[in-house]
């Protein structure tokens, strides 16, 4: 995971996330271990290795916002736009709903990835605000366009 999640983040493209160091390994370590979190990750029939992950984690140790969960999800180059982003959304979707407590999904993406856009919004997330030049992404600014899912 810790691998891929390098990967990504080496394209300077798709994360906030510049670098990957121990404290990384040990919140996606901690998100795997919290039973009010969810961490998945996916692999393509007959081949070897991680080309996917997921996670909704909770926000914060904070009562006020225990019914939402933040969603983080990567997928590997060579992998995408085969149907891997869509199938652990759609997971993590089922699960939320089932999970006792999870009202809500939120995320942040960059307004530069038009994909990733199309496919939460046809999943079903609504955009709740927008992030105006948020980010400076190889010297061009970037919005980040906050998206929602009420699952209950």
């Amino acid at each position: 995971m810790v691998r891929n999640l390098r990967s990504v983040v080496n394209e300077q493209v798709y994360t906030w996330t510049e670098r990957v160091g121990s404290e990384k390994k040990e919140r996606l370590l901690a998100g795997i271990r919290n039973t009010k979190s969810l961490s998945i990750v996916a692999q393509v029939a007959g081949e070897k290795g991680i080309v996917g992950q997921l996670s909704l984690s909770l926000p914060g140790d904070v009562r006020k916002v225990s019914h939402v969960r933040n969603l983080s999800i990567l997928v590997v180059k060579g992998y995408r736009e085969r149907g891997v982003g869509r199938a652990l959304l759609q997971y993590a979707i089922d699960w939320a709903r089932r999970k006792e407590g999870v009202e809500k999904i939120h995320l942040g993406v960059f307004s530069t990835n038009a994909r990733a856009i199309g496919l939460y919004k046809a999943m079903g997330f609504e955009v709740e605000g927008v992030l105006r030049r948020q980010y400076l992404i190889r010297a061009a600014h970037v919005d980040e366009i906050l998206m929602g899912l009420f699952v209950k």
